[in-house]
């Protein structure tokens, strides 16, 4: 492992070190809300904050034997699950950062557990997975998985907020009964993160790679 890989693996452990804490913190926080009969389990923000803590547990001990053998240790496919996870928590940064909070104001959503779920955690695991973390397997077609854990969620979204009107419209995609147009704008948005994510991620090792030549 060269010698500024090396310091970028170190400072990603720490970080991934973060992110553990953080999203346990949070997890322990919606769990006692869910005991009290407040789950907020049913918000995709949550659902992918609790994801990327869970991937950085694997992701900090894969980068601390990577360190220890001075060697990248992280498989392919982790590279692609960590990818799809933090593309969940960027997607969830965008919505609230263009869609939730200019209607329900950024204070709100940029304050108490929030700013950890909605601006420290994903933006700390995008940072890391770009600059700091191992090259990207290249190949294209995966960065469609993406759209999986969305497309799940939105199943369950449709079902319970517009056949049951059993969950608040969190995300506001029943406006005048639309919901269909403004879900596929989502779609659209979560397809454009992934693939923005995955050719900045393309431009960056190249360039890493450069560097080294």
């Amino acid at each position: 492992m060269a010698k500024n890989q090396r310091i970028r693996t170190i400072v990603a452990i720490f970080i991934n070190a973060l992110i553990v804490g953080l999203a346990g913190y949070c997890l322990v926080s919606l769990t006692r809300s869910a005991i009290n009969g407040n789950n907020r389990f049913i918000y995709f923000t949550n659902i992918s904050n609790v994801t990327v803590g869970f991937l950085a547990i694997a992701n900090l001990v894969l980068l601390i034997l990577s360190v220890v053998k001075d060697k990248n240790v992280v498989p392919p496919f982790f590279s692609w699950i960590k990818f799809v996870g933090i593309s969940m928590t960027t997607l969830t940064f965008f919505t609230v950062l263009f869609v939730i909070g200019p209607i329900d104001g950024y204070a709100k959503n940029f304050s108490g557990r929030n700013f950890l779920t909605h601006l420290i955690i994903p933006l700390s695991a995008l940072f890391s997975c770009l600059f700091l973390e191992e090259k990207l397997p290249q190949k294209w077609r995966y960065s469609l998985f993406v759209l999986i854990p969305f497309g799940i969620y939105a199943v369950f979204y449709v079902l319970n907020v517009v056949m049951l009107a059993s969950w608040p419209d969190i995300y506001r995609i029943n406006q005048q009964g639309l919901w269909y147009l403004f879900l596929l704008a989502f779609i659209i948005a979560d397809f454009g993160i992934g693939q923005g994510m995955y050719f900045l991620k393309a431009f960056l090792d190249k360039k890493l790679l450069k560097e080294k030549a």
